[in-house]
């Protein structure tokens, strides 16, 4: 009899912790008021511009005030993607082979530190996290130099990295970025 409560006991506990683990993946944190605009750009033979609603940065820091050792990190909603093409949107979060939003709710961006270029503008590789797949995305801004930091930046993915595979779209897709950093 207590080897059959034990087997229960194990059963009940896996199955309480599946369904933890999909509750947690499947939610969606409160990212608050979005601290600017992520902007992409998809071209299936038209440009159509969109933007994601909702993100904001989940970490912050910038050692001795210098760019160079600037540590971000934004996690964006992809459910809240927007765009004049109502459809197009619809479509693109649903399929898999685009953002499969059911399966892949959120989007990471991890920035560890810029170089400053001749130009005065900063490059840094940045770590992107879409859908299954983590892959650096060079990643070109500018900085105010004074408080309240704004950013202002662009970068390019190239659509297959992240296995986005559904045709139409050009190769790569153009992103364009505004915000103003958590630092008091």
């Amino acid at each position: 009899m207590k080897f059959k409560t034990t087997i229960l006991l194990l059963i009940c506990g896996f199955n309480a912790l599946l369904f933890l683990a999909f509750d947690q993946s499947t939610s969606m944190p409160d990212l608050g008021e979005a601290p600017g605009t992520i902007e992409f750009i998809g071209d299936a033979g038209s440009p159509n511009k969109m933007y994601f609603e909702k993100w904001n940065f989940t970490e912050a820091s910038m050692a001795d005030d210098q760019i160079e050792n600037l540590h971000l990190v934004a996690t964006i909603d992809i459910s809240s993607i927007k765009g004049d093409w109502k459809d197009l949107v619809k479509s693109i979060k649903k399929k898999k082979d685009y953002f499969n939003v059911a399966d892949f709710p959120t989007a990471q961006v991890e920035v560890k530190g810029a170089e400053k270029q001749a130009d005065g503008s900063y490059n840094s590789e940045v770590m992107l996290t879409l859908k299954k797949f983590t892959k650096p995305v060079l990643v070109n801004f500018t900085m105010t130099k004074e408080k309240p930091y704004v950013v202002e930046g662009t970068a390019e993915i190239t659509r297959k990295k992240f296995g986005f595979t559904g045709k139409g779209p050009k190769p790569t897709v153009p992103v364009t970025f505004m915000a103003t950093l958590p630092f008091e």
